[in-house]
Order: structure tokens, then C-alpha cells, then sequence
């Protein structure tokens, strides 16, 4: 019976080191994965503040174009016209209207990054907890 208890034993200590072995496994294989959404996660950050930076880039020529003011890298772009070199009111409107568009486009540019920003982070939430389980 000794015995029997003996080699009961043994076989208990493999099967915990397999398990061991298996969920130290498991834990590898979800920290790589949080670490792949931590990365992704920071990508979509980046982008963002870039988007950010572009969308108030545009705000602040749009916002100087309906007051009058030409910012250095419009009037360099229309040239004369923006100098009051002899362009007319078309021109002015269809700058104003490609402005607005290209804004339009990077606010939703930006509405996609915050929105894959948020989406990482629920995964990578979900990731850790499932780690520390």
C-alpha cells in the first residue's frame, strides 16, 4: 500500500508540473499578446496626436481665411492671388471649400484613430485581466 501511495504521489507531482509547465505556457503566450495591443495601442497614439496636430493646423487657416488673413502657407500656395495680386472671390471660395473638405476628412481620420485607440485598449484590458486570472 506504501508503495502504491508512493507512486500515486509521483504520478501527482508530474501532473502538476505538466500543468505547471502548460499555464506557465499560457502566460507567455498572453503576455506576448498584450504586449502586440501595448504596441498597437501606442501606434494609434501616435496617429492621433498627429491627426490632432493637422485637424488645428487646418482650423487655424480656415479660421484666418474667413477673417482676411492669409497664413504663410496659403499665400505661398495661391501666390498672387492671395496678395491681392489679382485673384478673385472664386478662388478664395474654392481654397475655403478644399480647406473645410480636407478638414472634414481628417476629423474623420481622426474619429477612426480614437475609436481604434479605444478598441485596443478594451483588448488590451481584457488581455491583462485574463492574464491575472
Amino acid at each position: 500500500k506504501v508503495l502504491y501511495l508512493q507512486l500515486q504521489a509521483d504520478l501527482d507531482s508530474k501532473n502538476d508540473k505538466l500543468i505547471q509547465a502548460a499555464v506557465m505556457e499560457e502566460i507567455a503566450m498572453r503576455e506576448t499578446a498584450v504586449t502586440g495591443l501595448q504596441e498597437q495601442l501606442k501606434f494609434a497614439e501616435n496617429e492621433s496626436a498627429l491627426l490632432r496636430k493637422e485637424n488645428a493646423m487646418l482650423k487655424h487657416q480656415i479660421a484666418a481665411l474667413n477673417g482676411g488673413v492669409v497664413p504663410p502657407p496659403i499665400a505661398s500656395f495661391v501666390g498672387t492671388a492671395a496678395t491681392g495680386g489679382g485673384g478673385d472671390a472664386g478662388q478664395w471660395g474654392d481654397m475655403i471649400n478644399t480647406l473645410k473638405s480636407s478638414l472634414a476628412d481628417k476629423q474623420k481620420a481622426l474619429m477612426g484613430a480614437e475609436e481604434d485607440k479605444v478598441r485596443l485598449g478594451h483588448q488590451l484590458a481584457e488581455e491583462k485581466l485574463t492574464v491575472f486570472r
